[in-house]
């Protein structure tokens, strides 16, 4: 058995700097928004796959010194893989990226995903000019790859081959997209955050 996105979720959420932002999308929205996001998470599931990264590197050059991280998962990355290289152009050394790599569609019923087994995304950031790139694949490897990721110079991406969740039910927002950007906007601003100005 391999890696669960539950457990990325949680590493994650247990292992990032405080505070810093968390942007979950497809997959790892249902674990993510369970119990309520931490502090700075926000649950994004928009209609339009592939938007996440560019999301999270847009908050990451506006607030250079807050961490970003974004879990996306690899059917959203290859619909927008070219953001990559604006990732390693734009060299915001905050951001982080979390690429749940479980070969399907799990949000849209289990569909293969274009590539899968054959696409190493941790290869093509490292090509598109990422200095920080890797992939793993078992539970006893997450909490120190997740480590290096977090301790990495400039934009870093982590790709995790998780289990793909047979008979998954279909991904649904996690509650008005509306008061998920206020309480993102509120915490950018520093309200509720320790003060991160």
């Amino acid at each position: 058995m391999g890696v669960t996105v539950e457990q990325v979720v949680e590493g994650v959420v247990r292992l990032r700097p405080v505070p810093s932002v968390v942007v979950a999308t497809m997959s790892a929205v249902a674990p993510f928004a369970a119990d309520g996001p931490p502090p700075g998470g926000f649950a994004y599931l928009p209609s339009s796959m592939g938007q996440a990264v560019p999301f999270a590197l847009g908050i990451a050059l506006r607030r250079p010194a807050l961490p970003v991280v974004v879990l996306a998962g690899d059917g959203s990355m290859l619909m927008n893989l070219g953001c990559l290289a604006t990732v390693a152009e734009a060299e915001a050394p905050n951001l982080r990226i979390v690429v749940l790599d479980n070969g399907v569609y799990q949000v849209t019923g289990g569909q293969p995903v274009v590539g899968s087994g054959r696409v190493r995304f941790e290869a093509v950031a490292h090509a598109c000019g990422l200095r920080h790139a890797e992939a793993v694949g078992e539970p006893p490897a997450l909490d120190g790859a997740l480590g290096r990721l977090f301790g990495a110079a400039g934009p870093a991406l982590l790709s995790v081959r998780v289990d793909p969740v047979p008979d998954a039910p279909p991904a649904r927002s996690p509650g008005p997209p509306v008061e998920r950007l206020a309480r993102l906007r509120a915490f950018l601003a520093g309200a509720g955050d320790g003060g991160v100005r």
